[in-house]
């Protein structure tokens, strides 16, 4: 892991990349630092900078993700890795480590501009702290997302692309949840179409019939149980559920100065379910 996690270091400071990145994150919160905090005269830089800024992830993140696996493939150098002793976890890791090191790299840079506002007003640094954590947690969760589309093509255009657009989805999932109907109708048609989705997973994994059916046994006795025990829960149940995902409002929290667990164990579980997805679809590559 450690070799990996040094090829992947090098491998961005040797190219373009790593600068390209540093540079568009430097120069683009800069100049929602010169619009709020300069012209206006605010201390508060976590409160309006870093909000600002969060829609630029959808263009920036990319640029360092879409390489990780789409080059290895292209380049049929993802043989190697796969026929090496080193476990597919551990390859994942490695390369996830280095493209976070990254980001907190850029971070550590970006903390000069609130250092700066210090000489010149009283600037909340346990406010500061905070919301550069969960802008941290926000944006290494939005990596996940575009480490685990690299893994799945091999042409690194097509992987910013959807990378791009996948995460500028996951901004605007509140404005799709307010446009849902809210009727507990269709939270329990949704609900079936998970169900129904959960039931091919299983089935093309084990390619067995009884497990699947089993699973979807299971499925709706919970969504049925659920209805009869509280069927209130069901009612705007598509908005609620969409707004569950929203990495932008638990990033509020960090926001507002506020430490908040659940909102940190979310980010980890939404990393750690993406970094499940790519030893999965690696590892399945692998054996292929």
């Amino acid at each position: 892991m450690k070799a990996i996690y040094k090829k992947e270091m090098q491998g961005y400071f040797t190219s373009m990349i790593a600068y390209l990145f540093m540079a568009g994150f430097v120069v683009l919160v800069g100049i929602y630092f010169i619009y709020y905090c300069v012209s206006n005269s605010l201390t508060d830089f976590s409160g309006y900078v870093l909000p600002a800024t969060c829609m630029w992830f959808s263009l920036l993140i990319p640029i360092i993700t879409m390489r990780l696996w789409a080059e290895e493939r292209k380049q049929k150098t993802d043989q190697l890795l796969l026929t090496s002793p080193i476990s597919v976890t551990r390859i994942v890791i490695g390369k996830y480590l280095a493209v976070i090191t990254l980001f907190l790299i850029t971070l550590c840079i970006l903390m000069l501009y609130p250092f700066m506002l210090h000489f010149y007003g009283d600037v909340n640094w346990a406010s500061v702290l905070i919301g550069f954590l969960g802008y941290f947690l926000m944006g290494c969760s939005l990596i996940a997302i575009g480490f685990f589309i690299s893994s799945l093509t091999e042409n690194q255009i097509v992987s910013a692309v959807v990378s791009a657009v996948v995460i500028l989805l996951f901004f605007f999932l509140n404005n799709i949840s307010d446009n849902l109907p809210g009727r507990a109708r269709y939270t329990i048609l949704f609900c079936g179409i998970i169900v129904v989705a959960v039931m091919l997973v299983f089935y093309f994994s084990t390619k067995k019939v009884l497990p699947s059916v089993i699973a979807g046994l299971i499925g709706v006795g919970a969504v049925a149980a659920a209805y009869f025990v509280k069927p209130a829960i069901f009612e705007n149940g598509l908005a609620k559920f969409i707004d569950w995902f929203s990495v932008l409002d638990r990033f509020q929290n960090y926001v507002d100065g506020l430490l908040d667990v659940s909102s940190t164990v979310y980010y980890l579980s939404f990393i750690g379910v993406f970094l499940f997805l790519t030893v999965h679809t690696i590892e399945k590559k692998r054996w292929n």
